[in-house]
């Protein structure tokens, strides 16, 4: 009779560009036996995206890569702080009125500007939508452009602003605008991998500055079914897709206000923190939607989370969930959601989204600061709860409470996809690598009642301890 086990080699350091190499052994019996060394690293498998490419990884990445050091200067350089420091009251903006034609700067590719004129076709008591009048035909009718308005309003903007808190108001308007244009469209290329679908660029909050408009904006691509502009974009792709986009940068925009204008943070959120939140509004608005019956619109704000998700557990032991640098990968981003997810239902209670996202910490000292653990705790609770949520285990810090992680991934090709390396019934020995922020897992058994009986030690490969740096632990438990 056999007792089984999961054991979880992970690093808790924000690190993603390090690796640490790392000796997992596990020995019974004569420990001067000799041992086979195999590879620990499995390589990320690529999904299919059944969303038309929209959220693939490098051209939307890439680009918000850039966005976001483009503010990085703009904020470290203080020009946010002078514009709060020197703000009065906030200069009331008349409301768009529908059919008003407006100009707009919006970036392009080259990190100038293109100037380009828009027509308020849609205006709610939240959000006024423009569409860019070159905008390619056959394109969004009123009636689109309407259920469009009318999901921002609810669920969008309800669950997001009550969420996370509010968005600024620059021009005093009090709605954000949603301009709609194809040099969206034109920051993408064929043949690329991915696709930008729409972003926010805090540069629009600092009126004066070049290419700034003056207020809230959020850039969205339009349909192109012929690809005039840039890679070929059908109606019903944008109408689908467009709404999870929205839900992802109204995060990022209220972020924005409660981090730098609010509280005068001198510097932006980590990557990892930063994207896990924006990713969580969108299943947080899907989370609403299925509350509501609305599968099929709940369905539409959490596939891409899904997707990233599994690509997290198809790679793990070689892709960080703490991606502190650069544009952070699907697999990345997925398992930023995951711990993120994670956290915020461990303490739901205690108005956590509002205190990681109004502060000026960052990263894992933001964490600590608003959980009351230490990080390494944190993360170590979630790298096993990730696989062993729903398994009967009696420490309720390795679950969800909330959610079945196995189920929430059943309505995707392939569903929940994280499979421990299994060990066997015999000595092992595993040498290899984890990157910072990563996690390795690994089923193995021994004698019933016997591991005492076993010798199990993780180590830098010369047998010596694991970098300080690197914070690699093992957690072990049994499961049956």
């Amino acid at each position: 009779i056999r007792d089984r086990y999961v054991a979880v080699v992970q690093s808790a350091a924000s690190l993603a560009e390090r690796t640490f190499k790392t000796r997992f052994l596990g020995l019974q019996g004569d420990p001067t036996a000799p041992q086979v060394g195999l590879p620990m690293e499995r390589p990320a498998v690529p999904l299919q995206d059944p969303r038309l490419g929209l959220d693939r990884i490098r051209t939307a990445d890439r680009w918000e890569e850039s966005l976001r050091e483009r503010e990085r200067g703009l904020i470290e350089g203080g020009l946010f702080v002078q514009a709060r420091e020197s703000a009065g009251p906030s200069r009331a903006a008349s409301v768009p009125e529908v059919g008003e034609a407006r100009e707009f700067d919006v970036l392009n590719r080259s990190g100038g500007f293109d100037r380009i004129t828009a027509t308020a076709r849609w205006v709610g008591p939240q959000v006024a939508i423009f569409l860019d009048q070159a905008a390619p035909a056959p394109g969004l009718g009123d009636a689109d452009l309407a259920e469009l308005g009318a999901t921002f309003e609810d669920p969008i903007f309800s669950v997001v602003s009550g969420s996370f808190g509010m968005p600024s108001d620059i021009d005093g308007n009090e709605r954000v605008v949603v301009l709609l244009t194809p040099r969206v469209n034109a920051l993408s290329r064929s043949g690329e991998e991915g696709i930008v679908g729409g972003f926010f660029y805090a540069g629009d909050l600092l009126p004066g500055e070049e290419g700034s408009n003056g207020g809230e904006v959020f850039y969205s691509l339009v349909p192109d079914p012929e690809g005039t502009v840039g890679p070929a974009i059908p109606v019903e792709g944008v109408k689908s897709w467009v709404p999870a986009v929205l839900a992802h940068e109204l995060q990022h925009m209220i972020h924005f206000n409660r981090r730098v204008f609010e509280a005068g943070a001198l510097t932006g959120e980590t990557l990892w923190l930063s994207e896990g939140l924006a990713h969580l509004a969108e299943q947080l608005v899907s989370d609403t939607l299925a509350a509501r019956g609305e599968a099929q619109e709940a369905a539409r704000f959490l596939q891409a989370n899904l997707l990233r998700g599994q690509e997290y557990m198809d790679s793990v032991g070689s892709a960080s969930a703490l991606q502190d640098a650069g544009a952070g990968s699907l697999a990345e981003r997925g398992g930023a959601w995951l711990f993120t997810r994670f956290v915020e239902e461990h303490f739901r209670t205690a108005s956590i989204l509002e205190r990681l996202t109004a502060t000026v910490l960052s990263g894992e000292a933001n964490m600590e600061a608003a959980t009351g653990l230490p990080f390494g705790d944190l993360f170590s609770g979630w790298s096993a709860a990730v696989y062993t949520d729903g398994q009967g285990l009696l420490d309720p810090f390795l679950e969800y409470p909330y959610t079945d992680i196995r189920g929430l991934f059943s309505p995707v090709p392939g569903g929940y996809t994280l499979a421990p390396d299994a060990l066997g019934e015999a000595e092992w020995e595993r040498l290899g690598s984890i990157p910072g922020g990563g996690s390795a897992y690994f089923l193995f058994a021994v004698p019933a009642g016997n591991l005492q009986g076993t010798a199990l030690g993780v180590g830098r490969l010369d047998g010596g301890p694991t970098a300080a740096l690197g914070q690699v632990r093992v957690r072990i438990m049994r499961t049956s």
